[in-house]
């Protein structure tokens, strides 16, 4: 009986372990040269990162791109031309994929746009459609912003 137990244990651990090993998505590419912070460091603080600029903004009324949500979607989820919005349940969109694997609850988005501010607008427009952003509308926001 011992015997048979050590084998079953090891199975029940071992199988959440394996339930994304083929789980291969291609996540959309970030539209940016580097991130804010080293990747590592990103990886592991993004959250606290997030947190602390949340309460220099709601606390402190201190506005900074380095560390926005804002700034993470713009990247992260950029507005590609004539290709549907990736939204965060979407196993493509950048940051369900991590959370998933990880099983760590993404609820930024439940109040936070988890797309690229122009998606958003545009998705305002057409609340009965997936959104698609075509070439001239791209060009038009890239020029307002820089």
């Amino acid at each position: 009986m011992r015997y048979l137990l050590l084998p079953l244990l090891l199975l029940l651990f071992a199988a959440p372990l394996t339930a994304f090993a083929d789980d291969h998505i291609e996540v959309v590419k970030p539209k940016g040269e580097a991130c804010v912070e080293p990747v590592e460091d990103i990886r592991r603080n993004h959250m606290a990162y997030l947190m602390h600029q949340r309460d220099a903004t709601v606390i402190d009324g201190i506005r900074t791109k380095q560390h926005s949500l804002v700034g993470c979607m713009n990247c992260h989820n950029p507005a590609r031309v004539n290709e549907p919005v990736v939204r965060y349940e979407d196993p493509q969109h950048f940051c369900s994929h991590c959370h998933r694997v990880a099983a760590v609850k993404l609820d930024c988005f439940e109040c936070h746009a988890d797309r690229e501010v122009i998606q958003v607008q545009q998705s305002l427009l057409l609340e009965s459609q997936q959104p698609v952003i075509n070439q001239e509308t791209l060009q038009r926001y890239q020029t307002n912003v820089q």
